[in-house]
């Protein structure tokens, strides 16, 4: 056991009390919640918008509920297919379901396809329809 001389004791009370009164209004500041006030700037809301006929796959990636693979599959979907007539025919698209097509609405859009500017099915995909078959070469 170690035994202070009363001189040691005084200087040890000396200090730890010195170091109690130090921390007592810091100690009240944590208690009472504001030891420290940081302003925080207005909250900042992006509208971010893919055209799902146009839009390429690191577009769709950044959506919630899509990640790499799924976007790719839409591209890959719309190139096989064709364009898309509207947002539910996402739907369509292995890996995209009513909840995610819910919660990727918003980032979404369809603008009317000109048929100059539409993109034609693959060789290798499913005609949109039967009156649009893919040309040949």
């Amino acid at each position: 056991m170690l035994l202070l001389r009363r001189r040691h004791q005084l200087a040890w009370a000396v200090i730890l009390g010195c170091l109690a009164l130090g921390l007592v209004p810091t100690l009240w500041s944590i208690f009472r919640g504001d030891l420290v006030n940081v302003e925080t700037p207005p909250r900042f809301h992006a509208s971010y918008q893919v055209n799902i006929n146009q839009g390429d796959w690191p577009e769709f990636a950044v959506l919630p509920g899509i990640g790499e693979v799924t976007a790719k599959r839409i591209v890959q979907y719309r190139k096989e297919r064709g364009p898309f007539r509207r947002v539910e025919d996402l739907i369509k698209v292995p890996g995209v379901g009513p909840k995610t097509l819910e919660q990727i609405r918003p980032f979404l859009n369809v603008e009317p396809v000109r048929p100059d500017q539409e993109e034609l099915p693959s060789s290798q995909g499913v005609p949109l329809s039967p009156s649009n078959p893919p040309t040949s070469d």
